[in-house]
């Protein structure tokens, strides 16, 4: 069984921090019987995480080549924090690429009951929608509190919730198939992943809206996606696949890709994982290669592309949002999308203190906020569904 790098990570701090479940345990153990190598690996990183600690040891939730930075990048932060005296934001930035990074990943996995204890003291602020399922009749249908193991019929084809947060679509005959749409909204806060008739794999973040047929037909699958989507897309030679976004789209034959194509964002990305993908925009085609983002931006209409950490792009598929350099108003919109409230800043400068870190969904919000404050000059007041972000002085 193949494990992501980031899993992996996860496991061996929660086996040193002795907070490992069964099932994770498990993993481990799998994992580590898979190759030799893998036992050196486990012996060094957990000789690490026990030297450096548990808030030194982990510095941004990076991959493999970045753990020999870690203590290095501990000790130039330091100096770099020493020598910096250009304003008052200067030392919080330099010291959140490193804190922040570190303290939101283990303040996150730490023992479960306290994370339980926070949920239940945590005020309930505004009230999830529903993940919407609406077919081709218009009927629409509430996912998320649908029961695993049922089953739907729309016009021969078979709809089937597997698991607590995906649904599939079988595959049939085409050749006179009646062309069908459905379209799954995800609500603020939520996430849903959804098999499509051809096995193509999207996974869906929060209030993101996909349309698709729900048989392909002819030699073109074609879907329609408003928001953010993960696809992993089923290679068939002679059907090419196209999302059309705002502003843009995205043909491929077999990829993995996310698309952010937020009607309230100035600019949309495709950030390409494996593979080959054509992006069309501001009529101009550009061709990405693995590890290539390519920024659609609305008002000059023009397409960049540059070289990404790819896998960053891609981390709210796992549960957790990881950012680099990202100024506190970049930050909050995207909490907005996971927690139903609103930010607003007492101040603007507020709006622009850069971090770097990584902040695990389906948390409290105050949980987040909490960690925040700790290694930023902000505070912040709860106002009903309004979360107030002021400064630490007042």
């Amino acid at each position: 069984m193949k494990f992501s790098e980031e899993y992996i990570i996860s496991l061996i701090t929660a086996y040193q921090q002795q907070i490992i479940s069964k099932d994770e345990l498990n993993d481990l153990k799998l994992w580590l019987n898979e190759k030799p190598e893998h036992k050196r690996k486990f012996a060094e990183k957990l000789a690490l995480l026990k030297e450096a600690g548990a808030l030194r040891a982990y510095a941004d939730i990076r991959l493999e080549k970045n753990w020999n930075a870690i203590v290095d990048g501990i000790t130039s932060s330091k100096k770099e924090g020493r020598q910096r005296k250009l304003s008052r934001w200067i030392p919080y930035a330099a010291a959140s690429v490193l804190v922040l990074g570190i303290s939101l990943f283990f303040l996150f996995h730490l023992n479960d009951n306290v994370t339980r204890q926070l949920s239940k003291n945590s005020k309930e602020i505004g009230k999830q929608e529903h993940v919407l399922l609406t077919l081709s009749n218009g009927m629409t249908v509430a996912l998320d509190t649908t029961k695993e193991g049922a089953v739907l019929e729309e016009k021969g084809t078979t709809v089937a919730k597997e698991q607590l947060n995906s649904i599939s679509y079988s595959k049939r005959d085409t050749e006179n198939a009646e062309i069908l749409y459905n379209q799954i909204e995800v609500p603020r806060g939520g996430d849903f992943m959804v098999q499509l008739s051809d096995d193509t794999k999207v996974w869906l973040n929060s209030e993101s809206r996909l349309k698709y047929p729900v048989q392909f037909t002819g030699d073109v699958r074609e879907v329609e996606l408003i928001g953010e989507a993960y696809f992993e897309v089923a290679h068939h030679v002679s059907k090419s696949f196209i999302v059309k976004a705002p502003h843009s789209a995205i043909k491929v034959l077999g990829t993995k890709f996310n698309v952010s194509a937020y009607t309230d964002d100035a600019k949309n990305t495709t950030t390409l994982l494996e593979g080959s993908v054509e992006v069309s925009a501001t009529g101009v085609k550009r061709v990405l290669e693995p590890g290539y983002q390519a920024v659609v931006d609305k008002d000059v209409k023009q397409v960049r592309i540059a070289k990404v950490d790819a896998e960053m792009f891609t981390s709210w598929v796992h549960g957790v949002y990881r950012f680099e350099n990202q100024s506190m108003e970049q930050i909050t919109k995207q909490l907005s999308r996971w927690y139903p409230v609103d930010f607003e800043f007492s101040e603007v400068e507020l709006k622009s203190i850069p971090l770097s870190g990584a902040i695990k969904k389906h948390k409290p919000i105050e949980f987040s906020f909490d960690l925040i404050k700790k290694i930023a000059p902000i505070d912040y007041r709860m106002d009903g569904n309004k979360v107030i972000i002021i400064s630490a002085e007042n």
